[in-house]
């Protein structure tokens, strides 16, 4: 990894990227130092691996970045399928902002990836808050006034079918979610998701919780997955993912999910599948104690 003054070098997993990282930008300034202060810090490792996996087995993937702030993960498929010529790469984005460094960053990197400058919610014209890298109904808020629409409506007026979708939208994701059943019911076979915790859902999309989330999934056909290990270096799941390779998860059920994601504070990351995880991963590994 290296860093200029304005751009970011990475290997992601064996991907050689680079991210322009502009000045008038304080959260990817913010972000990239996180680059710098950890010598061999891969960002999110557990789900960029999963994502691979999940590509790589899907002979003609459709790659939807539902919050793809300047691009990392856009980029990062891109350029994988690019080296497997195959599939497709989309990228929804509501920050103006952001537009504008992850056009520069695809540009960069001599990659191909359609992308949409939309508000997306569960219903269309809903005046929405754009606030940095969150979207709120708090109109009232200081921020950028701009009108939703729903990702069903957008993929049926450009006749887009996602297969593989990540989505990281700072609390936002029910709302979203809550637009696209025509997607979860049908095209759609994975979601990497960063499921915020209720207390930013509260604040960003009032009356939707962690467990009305998990439910719209669950309606759909999914299987909703928790993967341990997600970004934060201290866990458990990440050191084992990096000693062994190999992923820590629990199925979410209705039974179990309220005391797996009880006080943690923390976004995590929940992996959906409409076909066993086991399939694709095997078996999670165990906390060695219980060895």
């Amino acid at each position: 990894m290296t860093f200029t003054q304005e751009t970011l070098e990475l290997n992601i997993q064996g991907i050689d990227s680079k991210l322009h990282i502009p000045e008038f930008n304080t959260p990817a300034q913010k972000w990239s130092k996180t680059f710098q202060n950890r010598p061999g810090y891969q960002y999110e490792a557990v789900m960029v691996a999963l994502l691979r996996k999940i590509l790589e087995a899907d002979p003609d993937p459709v790659f939807a970045d539902i919050g793809p702030f300047i691009g990392y993960y856009t980029v990062y498929a891109a350029k994988l399928l690019q080296g497997l010529n195959k599939g497709k790469v989309l990228a929804f984005e509501s920050n103006p902002e952001y537009i504008e460094t992850l056009q520069k960053n695809i540009q960069l990197n001599a990659i191909e990836a359609e992308v949409f400058h939309t508000v997306l919610s569960d219903h269309e014209n809903e005046p929405l808050n754009i606030l940095g890298s969150s979207v709120s109904t708090d109109t009232e808020a200081e921020g950028d006034i701009l009108y939703s629409t729903t990702l069903d409506k957008v993929c049926r007026d450009h006749q887009l079918h996602p297969t593989v979708a990540k989505m990281d939208v700072h609390g936002f994701e029910g709302k979203i979610l809550g637009g696209m059943p025509d997607l979860l019911n049908n095209d759609l076979q994975y979601l990497l998701m960063e499921l915020h915790p209720n207390i930013f859902l509260e604040k960003f999309a009032p009356g939707i919780t962690r467990m009305h989330i998990l439910d719209m999934l669950e309606d759909a056909g999914f299987t909703n997955y928790y993967i341990a290990g997600h970004r934060y270096s201290w866990s458990d799941g990440m050191r084992r993912f990096y000693e062994t390779g190999k992923f820590a998860y629990q199925p979410l059920t209705r039974e179990n999910r309220s005391l797996l994601l009880f006080d943690r504070h923390n976004h995590v990351f929940v992996l959906s599948s409409k076909t066993p995880l086991e399939d694709l991963i095997g078996p999670s590994i165990i906390d060695p104690s219980a060895e």
